[in-house]
């Protein structure tokens, strides 16, 4: 028996070590594809070995694969392949970029803002949230009033529909819109807060600005 040594068929690293035995027509010993009876040289670090068919010997080459490192533009650089020096350029941890941090921020603030617009409870009801709600509850209203009606049909939140004098409607408005336009200054001064940033502001800077 000898031992033989394996390597992968494209990029040509070794693969693992095995013993071969004769084959018993020829009392030959017939390597399999793929494989030498070459001792495989000692590895060190960051390299691998790989056999060149042509030499017939084996070789280290560079191996970088699973290194992460990040551009000045916040961009991630991978290797996952033999024979790939990382560039020098590249940090290891992200860098940051003022730029996407505000962005990333400010789509916070958007979606907490809209996650906000909630259902509301008002003389035991619970009415739709939001501007729309309300710019359709005025609308009704208006349009009774004009038509000379002392009350207006509203639908709820559970699509019920509602029978409210003008008064009553003219308070349920107010309230819809208090509670909409309360959160929407707070977006819209943390958005502000945001834009104001100085230019060297960092992550802490950003992450303190709350909706």
């Amino acid at each position: 028996m000898k031992n033989i040594y394996h390597y992968h068929h494209k990029n040509k690293e070794f693969t693992g070590q095995s013993e071969l035995k004769k084959d018993k027509l020829s009392d030959a010993y017939l390597l399999p594809a793929f494989s030498t009876d070459v001792a495989v040289i000692a590895t060190k670090k960051d390299k691998c070995r790989v056999f060149s068919e042509s030499l017939n010997t084996w070789s280290l080459v560079d191996d970088y694969r699973g290194y992460k490192g990040y551009d000045a533009m916040g961009n991630e650089k991978t290797i996952d392949e033999i024979g790939i020096v990382p560039d020098p350029t590249l940090t290891p941890d992200k860098p940051f970029i003022l730029n996407n941090a505000k962005n990333i921020k400010s789509s916070e603030i958007e979606n907490s803002f809209n996650a906000g617009i909630v259902p509301i409870m008002h003389d035991e009801i619970e009415w739709e949230g939001g501007i729309d709600s309300s710019l359709k509850i005025d609308l009704a209203t208006r349009v009774a009033e004009l038509a000379g009606r002392s009350h207006v049909k509203i639908t709820d939140n559970s699509r019920k529909i509602r029978t409210l004098s003008i008064n009553q409607a003219n308070d349920l408005i107010v309230v819809v819109n208090d509670d909409y336009h309360v959160k929407f200054f707070r977006r819209q001064n943390a958005q502000r807060a945001l834009e104001n940033l100085p230019t060297n502001a960092n992550q802490a800077a950003v992450d303190a600005i709350t909706y």
